[in-house]
């Protein structure tokens, strides 16, 4: 059984029905705003305790999950580590209510690379590699437009990576990067800063929610002119990686962004034919 994953809307339906009466409006809610629900990161354990629901040990295993396989994105380019591969992982998720929610094989991977660090000894893991979702243009001289919040940036330091052995061999394209994150703590600012300073990265936006209450979708409407000329006239793709419910709102940030010149409705259908738009995704 998956104990530390996010219960899904299907399991509250299903506690729905095992609850008092008096709990079932808790539920409800939960159902009712899904959205805000999922940045609280609730278990199932977390769901039990909370509504006090009463329940045979078939109806726990029932109302279980199978455990699900955890795929990570590999943030490393070979030719600029060719004997190294990296793959980024947070150990610990600070829901809105400042609760530390921890994950299942993350913490597992974190008590693994503790102890054999302890210990210094090698660690030998099995793993299995698939293709991704995302396609990185594979002629380096087309923009990009790069967009993300989080740990979703370490998709595409790969990339930044691949661009900075190439970029000896032949031109590269205009890189902007829009990224979201809690403040400018972030490891990730100062590696962005880094790339900015050796000429792989053209334009940085950065949107610190805890600071300053600005968003990844402000940057970007606030960016409208450039991000229409970059797409529209040199033909970038856009990238992004964050979780569902940011994606939905950086979508509609950039059809703001062609709503003064195009039908962005039309447009957006275009570069997504065209694959110019690309999206990785998770569901919390």
């Amino acid at each position: 059984c998956d104990l530390t994953g996010l219960v899904s809307e299907k399991q509250l339906g299903q506690i729905l029905e095992l609850v008092s009466e008096r709990e079932k409006e808790k539920v409800i809610d939960w159902l009712r705003n899904y959205e805000a629900f999922k940045t609280e990161h609730k278990t199932i354990l977390d769901i039990l305790a909370e509504t006090n629901a009463k329940l045979s040990f078939a109806d726990f295993l029932h109302l279980c999950s199978y455990i699900e396989p955890r795929y990570y994105a590999i943030s490393s380019s070979a030719r600029f580590s060719p004997k190294v591969v990296s793959i980024t992982v947070v150990t610990q998720l600070k829901t809105i209510s400042k609760k530390i929610k921890k994950g299942l094989m993350s913490a597992h991977m974190e008590r693994l690379y503790e102890k054999a660090t302890a210990q210094k000894e090698k660690l030998e893991v099995r793993a299995l590699a698939r293709a991704g979702v995302m396609k990185v243009p594979e002629n380096i001289s087309e923009p990009v437009i790069l967009i993300a919040i989080g740990a979703g940036i370490t998709i595409f330091r790969g990339m930044l990576q691949e661009r900075q052995e190439l970029k000896t061999q032949s031109s590269t394209g205009e890189v902007h990067v829009y990224y979201g994150c809690k403040g400018k703590d972030s490891p990730f600012v100062s590696e962005l800063n880094e790339w900015k300073a050796k000429g792989l990265v053209d334009r940085i936006e950065f949107a610190f929610s805890q600071e300053s209450t600005v968003y990844i979708q402000d940057i970007i409407r606030n960016s409208k002119g450039e991000i229409y000329t970059m797409v529209k006239e040199k033909k970038a793709t856009i990238m992004v990686c964050a979780n569902l419910s940011v994606e939905l709102k950086v979508k509609e940030a950039l059809m703001d962004c062609f709503r003064a010149e195009v039908d962005p409705n039309a447009f957006f259908e275009l570069i997504k034919k065209e694959r110019r738009y690309m999206k990785e995704l998770w569901n919390y």
